[in-house]
This record gives C-alpha cells, structure tokens and sequence, in this order.
C-alpha cells in the first residue's frame, strides 16, 4: 500500500494541511495521486480534485478512523490539563492538540508501519 518512502521523523514533522491531507488521501484512504494537477487525487475514471481535510476537519478524520478501524484497534486519551490527546492506532501513537492531525499521523505510522 506505501507509495512514498517517509520516514517516521518527516511523518511527525509534516504540519496539519494540505500536503498531509494528500499524504493521508493516498497511504491511508487508498485514493491514486491526480494526473493533472499537482496535490489533487483521482474521485472517479474521468475526475481529479484536492483531498479532505483530514488534517484539519474532524469529520474529515473521522472517516480515516473508520477506515483504519477495518484493520486495527483504535483508541483515544485525552489529557485535560495539558489539553492534549493521544491518539492509539494499533499500536502506533501519537499526541498533539489538535485531535484530527493526531488521528492523521497515527493513522499514517501504522499503516507504513514506522
């Protein structure tokens, strides 16, 4: 399923956006990188177009979610003082503020298994 070789350290690096939403479109969602347009992803035989928000949108990330949940255990932490959360996928992990970037980089380790 891994197209491109990303290293566990560039995977925490990438920042909540558009480039992660076209990582996270392709690695996990299985969507074929667009033809015609640099970032966009194939919707259909004849249409391209930008990927969700994954990164950014919780609706978004919740459909990352289900699609991960077909494979692995999931499951979320929130830590109240620090305003955190963990987010566990398999048993990949990660933790940040914002809930729908930590369900996009944990969803990414476990399914480049990094």
């Amino acid at each position: 399923m891994t197209q491109t070789a990303l290293t566990r350290e560039q995977v925490l690096a990438l920042k909540p956006g558009n480039n992660l939403d076209l990582i996270v479109a392709i690695e996990v969602m299985g969507h074929e990188p667009g033809e015609f347009k640099d970032g966009w992803i194939k919707l259909g035989p004849k249409f391209e177009g930008c990927p969700k928000r994954y990164s950014t949108d919780m609706s978004a990330a919740w459909e990352v979610i289900k699609t991960v949940q077909k494979e692995w255990a999931w499951e979320m932490k929130m830590h109240n003082t620090a305003c955190e959360v963990d987010v566990y996928i398999g048993r990949k992990v990660y933790t940040s503020k914002n809930v729908s970037e930590a369900i996009c980089k944990a969803a990414l380790l476990a399914v480049l298994d990094i």
